[in-house]
């Protein structure tokens, strides 16, 4: 993974979460499913009161990579 930049709103430490889209009970309950999924990422501060929380971020992407590259992208990135 990307390193992470800091957060652009209050300059705290930046994470990436996992959400995943069949949890692991799932998966053991209904083992045929032929729609498991990975899940997808999202990147964002980790500071609950800022406005970059991760908490608050919609954004997801399918691969970690994906996200660590859209929050590190910076207006001034040219």
């Amino acid at each position: 993974m990307n390193e992470l930049k800091p957060c652009p709103f209050c300059g705290g430490k930046a994470i990436s979460v996992h959400i995943p889209d069949n949890t692991e009970a799932e998966m053991r309950l209904h083992p045929s499913w032929e729609w498991r999924h990975p899940g997808q990422w999202i990147v964002g501060c980790e500071t609950d009161m800022c406005l970059g929380y991760y908490g608050h971020i919609t954004m997801t992407f399918p691969k970690q990579r994906n996200a660590a590259e859209a929050w590190n992208r910076r207006a001034d990135n040219g």
